[in-house]
Parts: C-alpha cells; sequence; structure tokens
C-alpha cells in the first residue's frame, strides 16, 4: 500500500502541460536521446558502481529519460566535444575555473615545466610563499593558507572565527551554498507560519542545528535577529552574490552587517568561491566597499581553492 507522502511524492512529480507543452516535450527528448545516445548509455552503465550527483539532479519521472550528463571527451578554448562527438560552446566556463578557456598555451607550457621538476608531497611548494603575498596583494587580506577543495576552506574558516571569538553560532542565508560539510547543509523551513531550521539533506546529523542560524539574505529582520543573537554567534558567512539568485546584491544591507559584526565581535566572512577574481580583483568585498574578516576564494585559481584571512 503507498503511503500518503508518497503519493504527494509523486503528485509533485508531474508536469502541468497542455497537449501542445506535453507533445514539445516528448519530441525534444527524442531529439535529446538520439543526439546523445553514448552519453545516456554510459550513465545507464556504470549507473550501479558510480555515485554522481549530476546523474539523478532534478529527476521527475516525465523527463527521466533525459536526466543524465553530457559526457566531455575533448576541449579546446571555447568549445568542448562529448563523446558522441557533438561540439559545445561551454558558456559555464568550466564551472568558473576557466577563465582562459581550455588548454591555453600559456597554462600548458607552466604544468608542462612543473610536471618535469616532479610533483612533491610533503616538503612546501617553492611557489607557495610567493603566491601567498601576491593574494594579499591583490584581495587585502593579511594571512593566505590553501586547501583543496571550498568545502575545506568553510569548514576552516568557521573553526577560526569559533576559536577566535569563544563561541559557536553561525550564521548563514537561505539561499547560499557553502559546501557539503553538515555543518553547512541546513535549511529554514515554514510551515503554519512557524519557521524551523532542519537539515538540507537526509544524513546531516540534527545535532548542529542548534548552531545555526538561517536568514533571509538582504532582510533588514535579519539584522535585527543577529543583534538578539550577538552574544551567542561567533561568525556571519554569506555569499555575497548569490549563485542560486544572482539579482540579489544588497550593498546597503552588506554595509549595515559589516557594522553590526564589528561592533558585535562577531567575524563576518564572505564567501568568495564563485565571486573571487570574477567582479572585481578585490573580489565582492571590492566591488560591495566592504571588508570581510575572512573570506574564501576558489574556482577560477587555476581550479584550485584557498581561503585568506584577517587575524583580527
Amino acid at each position: 500500500m503507498q503511503t500518503q507522502e508518497f503519493k504527494k511524492q509523486q503528485q509533485s512529480d508531474q508536469l502541468s502541460l497542455n497537449n501542445h507543452q506535453q507533445q514539445y516535450l516528448n519530441d525534444f527528448i527524442t531529439r535529446y536521446n538520439q543526439k546523445t545516445p553514448k552519453s545516456k548509455q554510459q550513465s545507464q552503465s556504470y549507473r550501479h558502481v558510480l555515485a554522481d550527483v549530476r546523474g539523478s539532479a532534478g529527476f521527475r519521472s516525465p523527463i527521466k529519460e533525459i536526466v543524465y550528463p553530457i559526457v566531455g571527451k575533448y576541449a579546446s578554448g571555447a568549445r568542448m566535444t562529448d563523446i558522441d562527438g557533438n561540439e559545445y560552446i561551454d558558456l559555464m566556463m568550466g564551472f568558473g575555473v576557466n577563465l582562459f578557456g581550455y588548454n591555453p598555451e600559456f597554462i600548458k607550457e607552466a604544468i608542462s615545466e612543473r610536471l618535469e621538476q616532479g610533483i612533491h608531497i610533503g616538503p612546501q611548494s617553492d611557489l607557495a610563499g610567493e603566491v601567498a603575498e601576491l593574494f594579499s596583494e591583490v584581495t587585502g587580506m593579511e594571512r593566505v593558507t590553501f586547501s583543496n577543495t571550498g568545502t575545506e576552506a568553510v569548514i576552516t574558516a568557521l573553526r577560526l572565527a569559533r576559536a577566535t571569538t569563544g563561541r559557536y553560532k553561525i550564521a548563514m542565508f537561505s539561499g547560499s551554498y557553502h559546501g557539503h560539510s553538515d555543518a553547512t547543509l541546513v535549511q529554514a523551513k515554514i510551515q503554519d507560519e512557524i519557521t524551523e531550521i532542519v537539515p538540507m539533506f537526509p544524513g546531516v546529523s540534527p545535532s548542529i542545528l542548534a548552531d545555526v542560524l538561517v536568514l533571509k539574505y538582504g532582510d533588514p529582520q535579519s539584522l535585527e535577529i543577529i543583534k538578539q543573537h550577538q552574544q551567542e554567534l561567533a561568525a556571519v558567512i554569506i555569499e555575497p552574490v548569490q549563485n542560486s539568485r544572482p539579482d540579489i546584491q544588497p550593498k546597503e544591507f552588506l554595509h549595515q552587517l559589516r557594522k553590526l559584526t564589528e561592533d558585535a565581535g562577531i567575524a563576518l566572512i564572505f564567501d568568495e568561491m564563485l565571486t573571487g577574481f570574477r567582479l572585481h580583483p578585490g573580489g565582492a568585498q571590492a566591488w560591495f566597499g566592504v571588508q570581510a574578516d575572512i573570506a574564501t576564494y576558489g574556482k577560477i585559481i587555476g581550479g584550485g581553492n584557498a581561503y585568506w584571512c584577517n587575524c583580527w
């Protein structure tokens, strides 16, 4: 017997389409499958062993036949070619990594030169200090360290804030994404006009919910809530231009938030994994005229990630 919850899920999966729209969708699915058969076959062949969210993201029953990732084969400049031989212009720039396109000669030469020297793990790179100094100069941050992923950088930034302030509660904003650690995979859920903080995904420990506030980005009421919790808050973390809502760019709100956190001794963290070096050489902080205490940068830095912190 189907549960009520399962029935609701089935209903939510359905698309409300008229006959014309349904016919268009059917035709599109047919064309898409005919254009990318090898990508679809590869997804089906390895689904039992490859746990990849891109093979299920956005899944709904009516479109299940086109929910599979395009599998790439070659890439050069602004174009990539899939395993079916289709050529695409990559407007995503590799999610922000490929500022100079795929395989630019000067980057290939630099990589080749470093490969000849050997990839030594353990000893510090002879370029680490020089690169840190350059990023400090560009961003205005006092000290620099490097990590492998944006998630690692955010985890360390939050730990720094907690260690410095001696507090443990973190404020973040709905619509932001700060990596895949439990500490930030939470969301605000409104039911019967009551807002509660809940895990974003199954498996996220409910124990972290007591240490997180999830507020509305750009809303003056959020500033009032931060004031109410200022004695508990170690940090406020922001994705200054949200990937999900790039139209929200609340400059005045950010200036007010900077003043509030500074007065209360709360660390202000800018998560600039996406905005760093795109909006401005100094990132969103330079663009909005706000200096954060800690900032994380990534993506566009040659595919790596790093975070920079002011020691306040």
